[in-house]
């Protein structure tokens, strides 16, 4: 299904054309946006936005990291007793095996960052500071999106509903904006035939593809909050059997 059609340059708003390397280029101003597995990355300088998301996730391995340490260092006698040490040793494992699979769906764009000259654009001025909500800090979302949850088939019913509802008879297409975890773009691809996921944040869309190509995963969670870890608990979710056409 040719798509590329639906696609605007976000600099001149010219007409994108289709390259070998799955790319897409302009054809007024030939700015590139790279297509990373699937997720088209439609930023003024789409090299910068993926190297900021990289770089924040091992910002959060050499805190975690680091965390450990303290807490050997501070071994026997230390200020908190023996069994509140180990539940916080347990809550950063878990944190790190989390990174551990961000990273694995992060791959992709790790290797197309290494093909690319780090330099700076004359857009860079112009670009979004940030990148969105990594999917590190939206995990419990996705949790309540596909492991099964009241919430979630709630939430899911509710908007997928009143999307049918006022949808009218002329489906060609519809826009998820700020899609998150993606259960509603899965939902809604049995209602139109062209779906189209719309985040900020690469990583969780990268999360969202592999979920919905039927990926199992383990999720590690910390309560109260991961800074006091009374408790921990490890979840499975999976994706559907089948990816939904159009998406």
């Amino acid at each position: 299904m040719d798509l590329i059609h639906c696609y605007r340059c976000i600099r001149c708003f010219g007409s994108l054309n289709l390259q070998e390397n799955e790319s897409l280029a302009c054809s007024v101003c030939k700015a590139t946006y790279p297509s990373i597995k699937g997720v088209k990355v439609l930023a003024t300088n789409p090299t910068r936005l993926l190297q900021l998301q990289a770089d924040w996730l091992a910002e959060r391995r050499k805190e975690i990291i680091r965390s450990k340490t303290g807490l050997l260092d501070e071994g026997v006698g230390g200020k908190h007793s023996p069994a509140a040490t180990a539940r916080a040793m347990e809550s950063l494992e878990g944190r790190l095996a989390n990174l551990d699979l961000l990273e694995r769906v992060m791959a992709p764009a790790r290797d197309h960052l290494a093909a690319q000259p780090r330099q700076r654009s004359l857009f860079d001025a112009f670009s979004l500071g940030g990148f969105g909500k990594s999917s590190f800090r939206m995990l419990g979302y996705f949790y309540r999106d596909w492991g099964g949850t009241e919430e979630s088939r709630f939430l899911t019913d509710l908007l997928v509903g009143a999307v049918d509802r006022l949808g009218g008879d002329a489906r060609a297409s519809v826009a998820v904006l700020g899609c998150g975890a993606g259960r509603l773009v899965h939902e809604l691809a049995e209602l139109f035939p062209v779906v189209f996921g719309v985040d900020l944040s690469v990583d969780s869309l990268l999360l969202v593809d592999a979920l919905l190509e039927g990926a199992g995963m383990d999720f590690h969670f910390s309560f109260p909050h991961p800074q006091l870890p009374v408790s921990q608990k490890s979840v499975k979710v999976k994706g559907p059997e089948q990816r939904r056409r159009g998406i």
